[in-house]
This record gives structure tokens, sequence and C-alpha cells, in this order.
């Protein structure tokens, strides 16, 4: 019976540490893809600036036209259809 006891505790140890660990990645994934994302968006922006002359920002509309023609692009897979109306 004791030997039950120490297995489930084991068990709960485990669990602990793999839920933790879980946690610690996503934080650690949604922090990269946050970072990514605002790079994206700088990138964006200054583009539209330099190629309109503009000093002012774009409006989103204008903005998005650029992701229509890469929608196939493998970096681009994750970004759903209505995201991207030409």
């Amino acid at each position: 019976m004791q030997r039950i006891t120490e297995y489930k505790g084991l068990l709960g140890s485990v669990s602990a540490l793999l839920e933790k660990g879980r946690r610690s990645t996503a934080k650690s994934v949604n922090a990269v893809l946050t970072a990514d994302f605002w790079l994206v968006g700088q990138g964006i922006i200054e583009y539209e600036q330099v190629d309109l002359g503009q000093t002012a920002r774009p409006k989103g509309d204008q903005l998005l036209c650029p992701f229509c023609l890469l929608r196939e692009h493998d970096a681009l897979t994750g970004i759903q259809q209505h995201c991207v109306r030409a």
C-alpha cells in the first residue's frame, strides 16, 4: 500500500513539472511571437512610409495589400484568409 502512495506522489510531481514546463514554454513562445509581429508591423510601416513618401502612418487598409501578394508564402500560412483582404 505504501508503494502505491509513493507512486501516486511521483506521478503528481512529474505532472506538476510537466505543467510548469508547458506554462513556461507558452510564455516564451508568446514573447517571441509578439516581438516578431511587432517587427513585421514596423517593417510594413517603414516600407509604406518610404514607398509613399509619407511621414504620417498610412491607413490600415493600405498596409494589408502586400500580404495579399504573399499569402502563399510559408511564413504566412498561419494568417487567416479574412485577415488579408485585397
